[in-house]
């Protein structure tokens, strides 16, 4: 029996039909790309020869959603040479995760999305302004998810918060030490773990603290993105939604 024939291509069943990202799957990335992404991902309770669970297996029912699925897909891409592969990955799975759906499991989304920004060896261009504004939207629902936490064992402290962390890292090394003061006192104040206080007494000391201290705790302008149709990475844009020249 002829195999049946979608966009060209062989119909995409698996784990990736199933969540219905075949026409992603097929867009985002070309043939070597897809055959990278199926050798690395080697589920070891699934012994299936030569029919992939990716693709090629008749999957009838899951427990994962679609942006978890995605998101468990990138973990299986840890080499330096998938780092890209990863990236578009996490990014579609970013895209289809609900706010206002779990807000602890968007919180772990977000925790896996900096993490990867976290390992990478530099920061630089739109990688760099993607990094902050993954940050920036972790820290921007941390309060709701410090609730949940709370709600869910009040008898136990919360943890330390990638966002937080990591922003106040890109932040320092950008020399935003207003933002940086900034960052620590929120985070203190929510209550989740950290050198806080000796961070802001660094700044304190070093006199620096007061020149950058503006007349109110003025929010960090908004950064712009969109995602590359060329590359299917989440690049920075201008004021007039050009594409910033400097990619990773």
């Amino acid at each position: 029996m002829a195999m049946a024939v979608q966009n060209g291509y062989p119909a995409v069943r698996g784990e990736i039909g199933y969540h219905q990202l075949a026409d992603w799957w097929l867009q985002a990335f070309d043939d070597q790309e897809r055959a990278q992404i199926e050798q690395a991902y080697q589920p070891f309770q699934i012994q299936t020869g030569d029919r992939h669970p990716l693709t090629h297996l008749a999957i009838q029912d899951s427990s994962e959603k679609a942006d978890q699925f995605l998101f468990n897909l990138a973990t299986w891409l840890a080499d330096s040479r998938d780092r890209a592969l990863a990236y578009r990955i996490l990014t579609k799975a970013l895209a289809l995760s609900d706010v206002q759906g779990d807000i602890l499991e968007t919180h772990r989304h977000y925790r896996m999305l900096v993490q990867f920004y976290a390992q990478q060896p530099s920061l630089t261009g739109a990688m760099l302004e993607a990094a902050l504004q993954t940050a920036e939207q972790m820290v921007a629902i941390a309060p709701q998810v410090a609730d949940s936490l709370q709600a869910a064992s009040p008898e136990r402290p919360l943890p330390a918060h990638e966002g937080y962390k990591q922003l106040v890292r890109l932040r320092a090394q950008q020399g935003n030490d207003r933002a940086v003061v900034r960052l620590c006192r929120s985070a203190k104040a929510q209550g989740w773990q950290g050198n806080w206080d000796e961070m802001v007494s660094q700044y304190r000391d070093s006199g620096l603290m007061d020149f950058f201290a503006p007349a109110s705790d003025a929010p960090e302008p908004a950064i712009k993105t969109t995602i590359d149709p060329e590359t299917g990475f989440l690049v920075a844009t201008d004021d007039t939604d050009n594409k910033i020249n400097d990619k990773d």
